[in-house]
Formats: C-alpha cells, sequence, structure tokens
C-alpha cells in the first residue's frame, strides 16, 4: 500500500510504531485520546525508524462517535504544524461538515470522514457518518475552502476594481462656487462617484486654494 493509515488506538503500540516506520510509506496518524507529548513520542518513533516527516500526516481525532463539536479542538493543529514539521489533518468523526470546513481553513491538508449506507444502522459510526449523496456535496464544499481563503495579501479583484470608480467618493461642489472663491468645508464635499474624479482622500490638499471657474451645486471639482 502507499498509505499506512494508523488509528488512535494503535499511538501508544510503540513496537507497531517502529514496524511501520520501517515500511518508509506515507503515514496517516490519529491522534484521539492522546497528549501531546503521546503523538510527539508517536511521530519520534515512526521518524527514527525510516520515514521521512514529509510522508507523515498527523490528525486531530476526537475518539467519540458522534464527537461533540466543543470538543473538536481544532486550534491543535496550529501545534502540530509548529511542533512536528509534518503535514497536518482532522479525523472528523462530528455531524456535519462544519469542523471539517474549519479544520481545512486552519491548513488541514487531509480530511477523514466515515461514510455509511444508512445513518440508522446498528453500531457506533453511523450517526456520525455520511451517506454517499451527502458526502457527495461535502466533498464539494471542501474543495471550494482554499478558493474562498484566496491568498495572504490584500489587494482590490478586477471585480472590485470595475467597482470602486463608482462606490469610492471624488470631491463636488456643496454649493454654488464663484470663480476667484476659495475651496473650504463649506462649499466641497466628498461624494459619489469617484469617476475620474479627485480621490476623496486629497480633500485637505484642496482647501484654501482659488478656483479658476464657477461651479454648480453637485459638480464635480476637476482642475
Amino acid at each position: 500500500p502507499r498509505y499506512i493509515k494508523i488509528p488512535s488506538g494503535e499511538i501508544t503500540n510503540h513496537q507497531l510504531l517502529k514496524f511501520i516506520g520501517k515500511k518508509r510509506k506515507k503515514v496517516i496518524l490519529s491522534t484521539g485520546m492522546s497528549t501531546m507529548k503521546e503523538v510527539k513520542n508517536a511521530v519520534d518513533l515512526i521518524v527514527k525508524n525510516g520515514t521521512r516527516k514529509k510522508n507523515i500526516s498527523v490528525l486531530q481525532c476526537e475518539s467519540d462517535y458522534p464527537a461533540s463539536l466543543k470538543n473538536a479542538n481544532l486550534n491543535c493543529l496550529k501545534s502540530f504544524k509548529k511542533n512536528f514539521k509534518t503535514n497536518i489533518g482532522f479525523s472528523d468523526h462530528t455531524i456535519g461538515n462544519t469542523a471539517s470546513i474549519i479544520a481545512v481553513a486552519l491548513g488541514a491538508e487531509l480530511i477523514e470522514k466515515h461514510i455509511t449506507l444508512n445513518k440508522k444502522m446498528k453500531g457506533p459510526d453511523h450517526q456520525a457518518s455520511m451517506e454517499f449523496n451527502e458526502f457527495k456535496k461535502f466533498v464539494e464544499i471542501i474543495k471550494k475552502v482554499p478558493l474562498i481563503l484566496g491568498k495572504k495579501n490584500k489587494m482590490p479583484s478586477k471585480n472590485e476594481l470595475k467597482n470602486l470608480r463608482y462606490v469610492r467618493k471624488s470631491i463636488y461642489a456643496k454649493k454654488f462656487i464663484s470663480k476667484g472663491n476659495k475651496f473650504s468645508k463649506q462649499n466641497i464635499i466628498a461624494k459619489r462617484p469617484y469617476v475620474g474624479g479627485i480621490p476623496a482622500n486629497e480633500i485637505e490638499k484642496i482647501f484654501g486654494k482659488v478656483s479658476k471657474k464657477n461651479f454648480k451645486i453637485d459638480e464635480q471639482i476637476k482642475f
């Protein structure tokens, strides 16, 4: 197999972890019921025995069926990334998709969600699992999260730039301004639209300047 999945119940089974580490496969490690120290020991054992960190995914997990949202503890994903320098993910036993969406937003690169034929079947997992149609929608939503997150740099989108000229303000005559009058708070104001006028943030630069023409009320000030 390309991947070896280690369930939460095996995280303290050091002999098994050593054996898996020597296989040098990609490893998915669930961490339900574990302390941070136990997770560290498990990761260290797998790495010490030959598996590279870049091939390990450490999954936050709450081993309860269904798991409560208040116990999802997704902030520990940040600690996993910082402390172990591995890939991170989330084994989601909660009902619905909220926790998984948040996990992806926090950097989870792998999501585990159980599938069932029928949620009413007997057994601990079925209530927290998804039926096939629900799972299909779940995957579609999860794939949209990186798109929604976008980039770290704050820049206007192309659509925003088209709207900017109408949404932002430029400087207009607040009342009739005669040629030779000085511009002041009393006779000019920032209003929509911008449309190539003087930006609103430059209004103070105009105060005290002399008008070289007459401006009607609500006429855009241009030099």
